[in-house]
């Protein structure tokens, strides 16, 4: 949306600068979601849309959105700023020395910072990478399995979405050293999958490699009869080759 030509939701001060009166900002009309930031009431985004647009005004220059927020504005439909139990993920701001932003409701600020190439212009706003934003979201997932799932909608080839791969993810995660949460970063790529085609598969996948350590999947295989139909799609299990890496999966 636009208004006197600003992209809103817009900073207070950028809004009075263009000319609109600050009684006006304190109408019903405009919403405030963070202090010294307003948008209209009207015409309103679906959800997780709002959040992310809210959170974007915030971004000062040199800084991006980052985690599953700039994998969704990416096309990575099943990263949408919501955990398995329906809570909201607050939105990653990556900030730069010299501007702060603190945290709050819906807000999760950042001083991890960017090496050159993970940022990005994206509809006209400046966004992590797809391989850096997997990287950050894993690494803040409250455990491997769920990180395992934000890096398998990521890089699936089965959903459709915008997606990386597991090749440049890892080619990331290798250039940093000491960051909080790397180690979980770590661990959920050996255990991804890029032909997971939805969260809840992910997660039942983990349980079972859980269960049966010893056993590869091969995951979303297609299974024809002797006349070569398609029985079906499923996820089939072989044994490990001995010596194999733990969690390496046949695709």
């Amino acid at each position: 949306m636009q208004t006197t030509g600003i992209q809103l939701p817009a900073r207070v001060a950028d809004l009075l600068a263009a000319g609109i009166e600050a009684h006006e900002l304190r109408r019903k009309a405009w919403h405030h979601p963070f202090w010294g930031i307003a948008r209209p009431v009207v015409d309103e985004p679906v959800q997780p849309h709002t959040r992310v647009q809210d959170a974007t005004a915030l971004v000062r220059s040199g800084g991006a959105i980052g985690g599953w927020a700039s994998a969704f504005r990416q096309g990575v439909r099943y990263l949408d700023g919501w955990d398995r139990f329906g809570r909201e993920l607050p939105v990653l701001l990556h900030t730069v020395p010299g501007h702060q932003i603190r945290r709050r409701d819906g807000i999760l600020p950042s001083r991890a910072g960017l090496l050159p190439g993970e940022l990005v212009w994206f509809d006209g706003d400046p966004v992590t990478t797809l391989a850096r934003a997997l990287y950050d979201e894993m690494r803040l997932a409250p455990s491997v399995g769920e990180a395992v799932v934000v890096i398998d909608m990521g890089v699936s080839r089965l959903t459709g979405h915008a997606r990386t791969t597991i090749a440049e993810v890892r080619r990331l995660v290798d250039r940093h050293v000491k960051t909080r949460g790397i180690v979980r970063a770590r661990m959920a790529i050996e255990r991804a999958s890029d032909r997971s085609c939805s969260p809840f598969e992910s997660r039942v996948r983990v349980v079972a490699e859980d269960a049966l350590p010893d056993v590869w999947w091969r995951v979303n295989r297609p299974v024809f009869d002797d006349g070569g139909r398609l029985l079906g799609i499923a996820d089939r299990p072989r044994d490990r080759p001995r010596g194999g890496v733990r969690w390496r999966h046949a695709s």
